[in-house]
C-alpha cells in the first residue's frame, strides 16, 4: 500500500470537522478515509475558489468525472486518482456515488437556487448523502438500515453547512434556502443576499435548524445494533455537527452577525461525550428505532404538542383535524358582526407552564405572547379595588409581600395563609378523595382568605366551585406557583387568537420534516381487532391502516374519543364517566374604556372576571371602532347557563357597573355569548380515577389531553405535558408496523 501523501496532506490541511473523528478508525480505515476526504476536499475547492474562472472550474470538474472513470476503466493520470484508486478496489466503492458527489460540486457551480425541499433534497444527497454512503462501505456497514442512516446524517449535515455558512454563500451568490419556503415567510434573495437581520429571517432560520434537528434525530434510530460499533467515526462527526447547531441557536440563529464555529474545548466535549457513551454503553441492546411513522387524532395543544416532540425525535407525523384550523378547545374564530377574532374563551397561562413555555420556544412563538411580570392583579368587589402585586422579590418572599399588600386580607389572614403555604412547601398533601372547601377548613382558612383569594384561584384553574372541587388538584396548583420561582406567578396572555398562535408555525414544521397535516378530516371510526387498532377511518374517505402505521394517537376530547371506542372497553367507560363543565364568555363592546388593567377578578360576584382585550390583543386585530372586553362565568350554575344571550348580557353588565362604577359612563354598543358546555372536565375528587394514562388497552393505540392522568387540573399546561409524554411514551416502544419492521429486521449487504 502506497503512502497516502497526497491524501494526509490535503485533509491535514482542511481542518475539517468530519476529518477531526477519523483518528479513532482502524489504520486501513483511517487512511481510507483521509483519502476518500481528500477527493471530496479537491473538487469541493474547486467549486469554492474565487481564483479560478466559471470555464476553468468546469474545466476541473470534467477532470474529476473523467478521473473517476479511469480509475474504473484504465489508470487514472493525479497523484490523488492513484490513490483514490486504491481505496476504491479495496473496498469495492460505487463509481456512481462518486459521480454523484461530483455531481453535487457541480451544482454549486451551475445551480445558485433551489425552487423547494425536492431539489434541495437532491442537492443534499450529492453533497453528503453519496459521501455518507461511501463511508459506511469503508466502515463496513453491512445492514440495509445503514444506508438510510447515512443519508438521514448526512442530509442533517448538509443543513447545518447551510445555516452556519449563509454568509459565506451569499459571497458566491448562492442562496441554498427552498425559495417557496423563503416566499411563505415573506423573505426576499436580496434580504439573505445583503445579510439584512430581521424577525423573519429568526423565525425562518429557527424552522431550519428544526428541520436539521430532525434528520439528526432520525439518523440516531437509523443505528442497528450490528453496525454500531462501526459508526463510531459518524457518531463523533454527529456530536460535532449537533454542537454546531445548537450554538446557532444560542446566538439567537443569527449567523448573519455571529461566525459560529466551535473552539477546541468544545469539540473535545463533543467527541468525549461520543466515546463516553461508546465504552460504557449497551452496543447489543435492541433500539425503539427506526423512526416510526405516528398518525394523530386532533390538532388542540396536546395534539400539536406530541406532533412536535415526535418531530423533534425524528419520528413522521401525520395530524388529522376535523376544524380548519388548529387549537382544540382552545381554538378561535371570526365572530361575523364585528369581523373580529374571538377565542373559544379567555384562556391565561402563568410563568410555572413549563412545558408549554417550552413548546412555545421549540415552535417559536414568543412575540405573540403578553407578559405580566411581575404579578400585578387587580380585584374589584363592594368593598372597591384591591391588587395582589408580587413585586419583585425572590420567591417565596414575593407571594407573601403580596398577600401582605392584599387589602381585602387582614394581618390575621395573612397568618393563617402563611402556616397554609407553609404545609405545602412542607409537601403536607391533602386527604384522598377531599374537595377544596373541606381541605381549606381543616387547615383553618378564614372566610376573607378562601373568598378573595383561594376560590378565585380554584375556579379560574379548575373550572369548578370549592364545594365541588378536587383538593388533590388544587394542590398541584398552589405547589406548582408557590414551590416554583418568582417568574412562574407571571400571567401570560395569547395577543392573537388561540388558532392563530402556532397553527403557521406548526404547518410550516410539520411540511419542513416529512409530515403531513389534515383539515377538515373527521374520524368516524376505530377499528379494532383483539388487542390491536387496525384502522382509522375518516368522513372524507381517507383510511390508515396499522399494516403502514406505527401507532395512532388519540389526542380528542373524552366524550368524542369514548363515542368511538368499543362499547365493552374500559376506556370507554372512563370516558363516559367524565363530565363536563361549562364556561360562559360575554365578548361586549363599548364607546369607552373604563380599566387600565388587562384583567380584573370580581369578588361577591356570579362573573369570575373581565379581560380588556385593547390592552391584551394587537391592535391590528382590534379594527372594530369600539373598546373590547369579555367577561367569564366560569361553571355557571344552571339558572344562568340556560340564559339566552340577551339576559346573559343584562347580568354581566350590571355586575360591570356595579362593581366598576367608572363603567356606567359607558355605552354597551353590543355583545356575543359563547357557550362552550364542555370547556372542560368535571374533576370532583371522586372522578380523578378515571383519568387514564397514555398507554391503553390496545398495543398500538396511544393517548393525550388534558383529560388524562397529568396530575394536573384541564389546562393548556396539562394539554401540552400530556401530549409531550404521549410521544415521548411512543418514542420508548419498539415500530410495530409491517413496513417499518421489515427495514430493521431484514439483513442484507449494503
Amino acid at each position: 500500500m502506497n503512502s497516502p501523501l497526497i491524501g494526509q496532506t490535503v485533509t491535514s490541511k482542511s481542518k475539517s470537522n468530519l476529518a477531526l473523528s477519523f483518528f479513532c478508525l482502524p489504520k486501513e480505515q483511517r487512511w481510507a478515509m483521509t483519502v476518500f476526504y481528500a477527493f471530496c476536499r479537491v473538487i469541493d475547492d474547486i467549486a469554492d475558489s474565487t481564483v479560478l474562472s466559471p470555464h476553468e472550474k468546469k474545466e476541473g470538474i470534467l477532470f474529476w468525472k473523467k478521473e473517476v472513470e479511469k480509475i474504473y476503466y484504465s489508470v487514472p493520470s493525479s497523484p490523488l486518482g492513484k490513490e483514490l484508486s486504491q481505496v476504491v478496489h479495496k473496498w469495492n466503492l460505487s463509481q456512481e456515488m462518486l459521480q454523484e458527489i461530483i455531481l453535487g460540486v457541480e451544482m454549486d457551480i451551475e445551480k445558485r437556487r433551489y425552487k423547494n425541499f425536492d431539489e434541495l433534497s437532491l442537492y443534499c444527497y450529492r453533497v453528503a448523502g453519496a459521501v455518507g454512503l461511501v463511508s459506511i462501505e469503508i466502515f463496513g456497514c453491512r445492514h440495509a438500515l445503514s444506508k438510510d442512516y447515512a443519508l438521514a446524517l448526512g442530509t442533517a449535515f448538509q443543513l447545518t453547512n447551510i445555516l452556519r455558512d449563509v454568509p459565506k454563500d451569499s459571497s458566491f451568490g448562492r442562496i441554498y434556502f427552498p425559495l417557496d419556503e423563503l416566499e411563505i415567510h415573506g423573505i426576499t434573495e436580496e434580504e439573505i443576499l445583503s445579510l439584512r437581520w430581521s424577525p423573519k429571517i429568526r423565525d425562518f432560520f429557527r424552522l431550519q435548524y428544526f428541520r436539521a434537528k430532525h434528520y439528526f434525530a432520525k439518523s440516531s434510530k437509523l443505528i442497528h445494533p450490528l453496525d454500531k460499533p462501526k459508526l463510531l467515526a459518524a457518531e463523533i462527526m454527529s456530536s460535532v455537527y449537533k454542537a454546531i447547531l445548537e450554538k446557532i441557536k444560542t446566538k439567537q440563529f443569527d449567523v448573519f452577525h455571529h461566525s459560529i464555529r466551535l473552539n477546541k474545548a468544545q469539540k473535545l466535549a463533543s467527541i468525549l461525550k461520543v466515546l463516553f457513551k461508546h465504552a460504557f454503553g449497551t452496543d447489543s441492546t435492541l433500539p425503539s428505532g427506526p423512526p416510526k411513522k405516528v398518525v394523530i387524532l386532533g390538532g388542540g395543544f396536546s395534539g400539536v404538542s406530541a406532533a412536535l416532540e415526535l418531530i423533534s425525535l425524528g419520528h413522521e407525523v401525520i395530524l388529522l383535524e376535523s376544524k380548519s384550523k388548529l387549537g382544540g378547545r382552545a381554538g378561535s374564530f371570526l365572530e361575523p358582526q364585528t369581523k373580529q377574532i374571538i377565542d373559544t374563551g379567555q384562556h391565561i397561562m402563568m410563568g410555572c407552564y413549563h412545558h408549554t413555555l417550552e413548546f412555545v420556544e421549540k415552535i417559536g412563538i414568543s412575540s405573540k405572547l403578553l407578559w405580566i411580570d411581575p404579578l400585578k392583579l387587580s380585584f374589584a368587589s363592594e368593598k372597591g379595588s384591591s391588587v395582589l402585586s408580587a413585586g419583585n422579590l425572590p420567591a417565596p418572599f414575593h407571594l407573601l409581600v403580596a398577600l401582605l399588600r392584599y387589602s381585602e386580607l387582614s394581618v390575621s389572614d395573612w397568618l393563617k395563609a402563611f402556616f397554609f403555604l407553609l404545609s405545602i412547601i412542607l409537601r403536607e398533601k391533602p386527604f384522598e378523595e377531599e374537595s377544596v372547601s373541606d381541605w381549606l377548613r381543616r387547615k383553618k382558612q378564614s372566610v376573607a382568605l378562601i373568598r378573595s383569594l383561594w376560590e378565585p384561584l380554584c375556579v379560574a384553574a379548575l373550572n369548578l366551585s370549592i364545594e365541588k372541587a378536587s383538593a388533590e388538584l388544587f394542590y398541584s396548583v398552589l405547589k406548582k406557583t408557590i414551590l416554583g420561582k418568582r417568574k412562574d406567578l407571571s400571567l401570560i396572555f395569547s395577543r392573537v387568537g388561540l388558532s392563530e398562535l402556532f397553527s403557521n408555525e406548526f404547518e410550516r414544521v410539520i411540511n419542513a420534516c416529512g409530515g403531513k397535516l389534515f383539515f377538515r378530516t373527521s374520524v368516524c371510526s376505530l377499528e379494532f381487532e383483539e388487542n390491536y387498532l387496525k384502522s382509522i377511518k375518516t368522513v372524507d374517505g381517507k383510511e390508515f391502516a396499522s399494516d403502514s402505521v406505527d401507532y395512532f394517537l388519540s389526542a380528542l376530547p373524552w366524550h368524542i374519543l369514548g363515542s368511538l371506542l368499543p362499547k365493552e372497553s374500559s376506556l370507554r367507560k372512563n370516558c363516559e364517566s367524565i363530565e363536563q363543565s361549562p364556561i360562559l364568555s360575554l365578548y361586549f363592546w363599548v364607546d369607552r374604556p373604563f380599566t387600565d388593567q388587562p384583567v380584573i377578578g370580581f369578588l361577591d360576584s356570579p362573573v369570575q372576571w373581565l379581560f380588556s382585550r385593547n390592552l391584551i390583543m394587537d391592535k391590528e386585530l382590534l379594527s372594530f371602532p369600539f373598546y373590547s372586553y369579555v367577561a367569564v362565568i366560569s361553571a355557571p350554575p344552571k339558572n344562568i347557563l340556560s340564559l339566552n344571550s340577551k339576559e346573559v348580557e343584562k347580568i354581566i353588565w350590571k355586575e360591570v357597573n356595579r362593581l366598576i362604577p367608572r363603567s356606567i359612563e359607558s355605552k354597551l354598543c353590543g355583545s356575543f355569548l359563547f357557550k362552550s358546555l364542555g370547556a372542560t372536565p368535571k374533576f370532583d375528587p371522586t372522578s380523578l380515577k378515571y383519568r387514564p394514562p397514555v398507554q391503553t388497552e390496545w398495543k398500538n393505540f396511544v393517548i393525550a389531553g388534558d383529560w388524562t392522568n397529568t396530575g394536573l387540573p384541564a389546562t393548556i399546561e396539562g394539554a401540552v405535558l400530556s401530549g409531550t409524554k404521549a410521544a415521548q411514551f411512543i418514542d420508548s416502544l419498539t415500530p410495530l408496523s409491517k413496513s417499518t419492521l421489515a427495514g430493521f429486521c431484514t439483513e442484507k449487504t449494503v
